[in-house]
């Protein structure tokens, strides 16, 4: 030990000199490296630079849709801020030239790309392929969430690569037996079931499964009926509620082996029927075993004349 100088009652520990941390990373090949253009050679958990034309998405990698203006946020993002992202890397299992990314970042990588920027920062890991499935999931709907038909795909492809029931897949996945199902079922909708759904992604994963019922009718004649059902929603003519009356009349007039038209407007009208009924029965529930009072017992006079009134009409 010896005294500093400038203040004697300090000791200062001597020894060899402390040295740069970084040199002996570099020296076991683990930090500052640069992919060449030949063959990869991953080391697990290696830090390096990888070109940006040599990632690929996985086989997990399911998302069709992308919100145009989160998309063009991110690109202003990393424009104003660079590209500060180190991605999570795996050997391409079908093809040692390329990588999957691991954890997600699909959709930070495309618009790096498209912005001219040739390499990205990444750490080198063993390929798993459940750690795959599973990571590109997570990132995934962490960020913009997928459509139930993205997700139904990706279900599909843990079913056939892992042979895991739609319960197993719920239990690895933190969902729902129910949102398991429902997402498959999308994704094995018909096709022109599947194109409103990545034509209108929010709304039509609300109003598919009404659509779906038309199926039992057979594939040709379910799509001619749905047709116009599905251009006058994509259009915002008519609401999931209406698509659901519409459906409803298509299949009683099958049952009933009547042939009376299809009418938007009666499908308009069973809504707003539907909603004054519910709005009734909160108002019988305030009302409970109590009388009416006299204003109450006026306006529901009215509301009876006015209902005699329509059922009238022959």
């Amino acid at each position: 030990m010896t005294q500093n100088p400038k203040n004697p009652f300090k000791a200062r520990r001597t020894g060899p000199a402390v040295q740069d941390p970084s040199v002996t990373l570099r020296e076991h090949g683990i930090h500052g490296s640069r992919e060449s253009v030949g063959a990869v050679q991953p080391v697990a958990r290696r830090l390096t630079v990888v070109p940006i034309e040599r990632i690929r998405p996985s086989r997990y990698q399911k998302r069709e849709h992308l919100d145009p203006q989160t998309y063009e946020q991110l690109k202003d993002q990393i424009r104003d801020l660079g590209f500060q992202f180190t991605a999570v890397l795996c050997q391409d299992p079908d093809d040692e030239r390329f990588y999957n990314l691991m954890m997600g970042g699909h959709i930070r990588i495309q618009a790096a790309k498209e912005l001219g920027i040739q390499e990205v920062q990444a750490v080198i890991k063993d390929y798993d392929r459940l750690q795959l499935a599973k990571g590109t999931y997570f990132e995934n709907n962490g960020r913009q969430p997928l459509t139930l038909m993205e997700e139904g795909l990706t279900f599909r492809q843990l079913q056939e690569d892992e042979g895991w029931s739609q319960e197993r897949i719920a239990s690895e996945l933190k969902v729902s037996r129910s949102h398991v199902s429902l997402c498959m079922l999308a994704a094995e909708s018909a096709p022109d079931i599947q194109d409103m759904l990545k034509a209108d992604p929010s709304r039509g994963q609300r109003c598919f499964y009404y659509l779906r019922q038309l199926d039992e009718l057979g594939g040709e004649k379910a799509a001619a009926l749905r047709a116009p059902i599905i251009q006058k929603f994509l259009d915002g003519e008519i609401s999931t509620d209406q698509v659901k009356h519409l459906v409803e009349q298509i299949l009683q007039n099958e049952k009933s082996g009547k042939s009376e038209p299809i009418s938007i407007e009666s499908a308009q009208g069973k809504e707003k029927v539907v909603s004054a009924l519910k709005s009734f029965q909160r108002y019988e529930k305030v009302l409970g075993d109590r009388v009416p009072s006299q204003s109450e017992r006026e306006e529901l006079e009215t509301i009876k004349e006015r209902i005699e009134a329509i059922l009238a009409r022959s």
